[in-house]
């Protein structure tokens, strides 16, 4: 009776992670594929068809990108381009460099025909003395021509330059509005705050002791109280216009209005309104209430 064999399969250690390794790849196919029968079929058979053109390497139309190409390819946005003045202005000025350079070298290289084709027959020495001075007179020459072509080009780009940064007479005054403000708004601010001042005067002027004037153009008024202030505090002051208000507010309020030039210009710039007076005017201005009360027949204190 013949042996019965059994066929025990042996494993090798490095099998499981190659079983593993093919279960990942069987899943990850299956679902690619599940992705792909998910898709919108126009949109899948576009896929496969550009992949199709692709492998066999001919061009593929894809509709969508058409205008895009077309529009890139339209020549007369080129033309449009290429054919503004200043691209042709600075076109025929790159030509016309070029044309000067080679006729100024063309002009001394015709002058030393003769020397050039006689440079073979000279020696060594003195060939090459000849045609240096040949390469050193075109240099000095096309020199010169470039800088007085830099200083034409500098002077064209200096001009034109300006008149694309000049400003139109309109642009000038929406510029000035701009800086200083809109001509009506600063004419109401500016009334708006003489109205405040004319308030203030007609609230200060009333209660001051004295008027010292120039007399027309400047007004300063002055008032004394022992009890709370140290020297004379100025209440109002102000000059022409002011000045006049001040002087219509002291005569209809009583107050005196005494004239002392000198007095009125030493103080004005040294005073603000709401302050006391320096002390350099303490004499002028004791003998000037002293004066005021004798006038009204008051005691001074």
């Amino acid at each position: 009776m013949a042996p019965h064999h059994v066929r025990v399969p042996v494993r090798r250690p490095d099998d499981q992670p190659r079983r593993i390794k093919l279960c990942h790849a069987l899943h990850e196919r299956r679902a690619l594929d599940g992705r792909e029968n998910q898709r919108p079929v126009p949109h899948r058979h576009r896929r496969r068809r550009l992949a199709h053109h692709r492998l066999a390497g001919r061009p593929h139309a894809d509709g969508q990108a058409a205008p895009a190409a077309l529009s890139r390819l339209n020549p007369l946005a080129g033309l449009k381009k290429f054919a503004s003045i200043r691209t042709l202005a600075r076109a025929g000025s790159n030509m016309a460099k070029v044309l000067i350079v080679i006729i100024v070298a063309v002009s001394v290289i015709g002058r030393h025909v003769q020397d050039i084709l006689t440079l073979s027959q000279l020696e060594a020495p003195q060939a090459v003395i000849k045609a240096a001075e040949l390469v050193l007179e075109l240099a000095f020459w096309l020199l010169v021509a470039l800088l007085i072509l830099g200083f034409i080009d500098y002077v064209y780009q200096r001009w034109q330059w300006e008149r694309d940064n000049r400003m139109s007479k309109q642009a000038i005054k929406e510029e000035m509005r701009n800086m200083i403000g809109d001509p009506t708004a600063r004419k109401r601010q500016r009334d708006f705050a003489l109205s405040i001042l004319r308030q203030r005067m007609g609230q200060a002027v009333p209660s001051a002791d004295v008027i010292v004037t120039n007399p027309e153009h400047l007004a300063i008024a002055l008032k004394w109280d022992p009890e709370t202030m140290n020297a004379p505090k100025v209440v109002a002051k102000g000059a022409d216009y002011l000045a006049i208000r001040i002087r219509q507010l002291a005569m209809a309020n009583g107050v005196p209005i005494v004239e002392r030039k000198p007095l009125a210009r030493a103080m004005y710039p040294l005073v603000r309104v709401g302050d006391e007076i320096p002390p350099r005017f303490y004499q002028a201005i004791a003998e000037l209430l002293a004066y005021v009360y004798r006038l009204n027949g008051k005691m001074a204190g």
